[in-house]
C-alpha cells in the first residue's frame, strides 16, 4: 500500500508539473528518445516474455520539447503497453510521419480498449477495463500525463483499439 501511495503521489506530481511548469524547449530526436524509453523497459517486457522492438531504422526526427516530459511519456506509453499484454505477445515501437508532424507508434496486442472506454482513456484517474483485465496497479494518471505533455508540445495523442485483438497509441509531435 505503501508503494501505491508513493506512486499516486509521485505520478500526481509529474501530472501537475506537466501542466503548469514553463517548459523549456530544446530540439530532441525523438527516434533517440523513443529508443531510450524502448531500451530502459525491455528487461520489464522480457521478465513477463513479451518480445519488445522498434521497428527499424527509426528515422532522425527533430521535434522541439522538453526531454524529462518527452521521456517520460513514451515511457508512460511502453509501459502501459507491457502492463496491458500477455506474456508471448509482441509490442512494436516506430516512428513515421505526416505533413507538419511525426507519429510515433507503440502497437501491443494485449487485450484492447471497449469503444465505451477509448473516450474517457486520458482523463485523469481513468481506470479503464479493470473488471475484465484485472488490476495492473497505476492510478490512472499516465495517460493523462501522455496527454497533457503532448497538448502542451503542440501535438496529440490518440488511440486506435480492438477488444481481444490489441491497442496502436499515437503521439503526434510537430516537426521542426
Amino acid at each position: 500500500l505503501a508503494n501505491r501511495t508513493l506512486t499516486l503521489v509521485d505520478d500526481f506530481v509529474h501530472l501537475t508539473r506537466a501542466e503548469s511548469m514553463p517548459i523549456s524547449t530544446i530540439e530532441l530526436d525523438l527516434g533517440s528518445l523513443l529508443q531510450d524509453a524502448v531500451d530502459d523497459l525491455w528487461p520489464s517486457a522480457n521478465k513477463r516474455g513479451i518480445a519488445l522492438e522498434t521497428r527499424m531504422p527509426l528515422p532522425v526526427a527533430y521535434t522541439r520539447g522538453e526531454q524529462t516530459l518527452l521521456i517520460r511519456a513514451l515511457c508512460n506509453l511502453v509501459d502501459n503497453a507491457i502492463k496491458y499484454s500477455a506474456s508471448g505477445t509482441r509490442i512494436e515501437c516506430g516512428i513515421d510521419e505526416q505533413p507538419g508532424f511525426w507519429r510515433v507508434r507503440i502497437k501491443d496486442q494485449g487485450q484492447g480498449i471497449a469503444a465505451q472506454d477509448v473516450a474517457r482513456l486520458f482523463e485523469p484517474f481513468a481506470r479503464v477495463g479493470v473488471e475484465t483485465r484485472g488490476d495492473v496497479g497505476g492510478a490512472g494518471l499516465g495517460l493523462a500525463f501522455v496527454h497533457t505533455v503532448a497538448k502542451r508540445h503542440g501535438g496529440r495523442i490518440e488511440v486506435q483499439s480492438e477488444p481481444g485483438v490489441g491497442s496502436e497509441f499515437i503521439l503526434h509531435l510537430p516537426k521542426v
